[in-house]
This record gives structure tokens, sequence and C-alpha cells, in this order.
């Protein structure tokens, strides 16, 4: 995987691993409705809209980037569209499907992009963070 494809797992990974991230996004985050024994169905409402980006990758070099993030398939699946700036050539076209599992009471989403990153996550709550993270690799017994 190359350094956007790490660097840009999705928007909410993006904020929980990258803390220098700046962003803008519509406001006023809908009421959450809890559902029994697991995360609320509405927990990524916020996140819909159109976003502007801007991150530090791990070799200090700035990005930018535009996100479009729309609920589709009767609201059930969330769909993010990720366009990298052209001034951070290769161009870094991706896409997210998140999705509420009945089964397991909790959100999971994947995401693909244009230069090969597959990435399997799963919804994350620390507090008022909402994020979502991936499974931690063990290598080597560490």
């Amino acid at each position: 995987m190359n350094i956007y494809a790490s660097a840009i797992i999705s928007m909410a990974a993006i904020c929980a691993i990258i803390p220098a991230m700046t962003m803008t996004a519509p406001q006023n985050p809908p009421a959450q409705v809890a559902t029994p024994k697991g995360q609320p169905l509405d927990l990524f409402d916020f996140w819909v809209g159109d976003w502007d980006i801007s991150w530090t990758d791990a070799q200090s070099h700035k990005h930018s980037g535009n996100n479009r993030i729309v609920k589709i398939l009767d609201g059930k699946v969330i769909e993010e569209n990720f366009t990298g700036a052209a001034t951070s050539p290769p161009i870094l076209l991706g896409k997210s499907v998140s999705v509420f599992s009945t089964s397991q009471n909790v959100w999971r989403q994947t995401w693909v992009d244009n230069q090969g990153g597959y990435i399997s996550l799963t919804a994350q709550v620390d507090g008022d963070k909402r994020m979502f993270v991936t499974a931690r690799v063990v290598r080597n017994g560490q």
C-alpha cells in the first residue's frame, strides 16, 4: 500500500489517526437513537455532507482533498467518495461504504481506492470521538 492509501483510510479513520487534519463540513449533528446493546443507528450521520480536508503524512508532506458523504439504499448505507487534490500526484480516488450490522450491533466499513487499497474497518466510540479502525495486526508475537 502506498503512502496515500495508508494516509487516507477514510474520513473517520483519518480523524482518529491524523490529529493535524483540518476540515470543514455541515454543523448540527442529528440526535442519536441507541440500538439495544449496541451503537446508535445514526452514529455517523454527522459525517454526511461535503468535506474539504487536509492532513500531513508520516513524511511531513501536506495533502488535501474533497470528500462527499451521502446516505444510499434507503438511508441504510453511508457512501464516501474521496478525491485527492491534483497537487498531490498521483491523485488518490477512493470510496467506502459503511453499514450498520444488525446481527452484531456495530457499524462496519469497507474502503477501496484506485491505488489498490482495500481496508475493512469496524466502528469504535471513545467518548465523543467516532471512528472506524482496523483490527490490530500481530506479527512475531508482538
